[in-house]
């Protein structure tokens, strides 16, 4: 909750390159400062990032979908190097195997 601000917005808008769909996603308090919403709200509609906001992470009831990501085609070598550089090979592997 401490982090609750439009630098995930940037960040999720800068993992859009080599992403289908980038979501800023923040665990926030039952009332969040409007302030920061709005601008959250306001970035992402700009860079065509998904926005969601939650209470409680565990319970999908409490999910708040502000904004729906723009879907994006990225460079296929941009996705392969996501794929190889950031999932474990077990998780390679099981994305191979969803994709036969």
């Amino acid at each position: 909750m401490w982090a609750f601000n439009v630098t995930g917005v940037f960040e999720a808008a800068s993992h859009s390159r080599s992403a289908t769909n980038s979501y800023a996603m923040f665990h926030v308090p039952a009332k969040p400062d409007d302030d920061i919403a709005l601008r959250c709200i306001s970035e992402s509609q700009r860079f065509g990032v998904g926005l969601v906001l939650f209470t409680d992470p565990a319970d999908f009831s409490t999910w708040d979908f502000n904004v729906d990501p723009v879907r994006r085609e990225p460079e296929p070598a941009l996705l392969e190097q996501i794929v190889t550089t950031q999932l474990s090979e077990r998780a390679r592997n099981r994305l191979s195997r969803w994709n036969k």
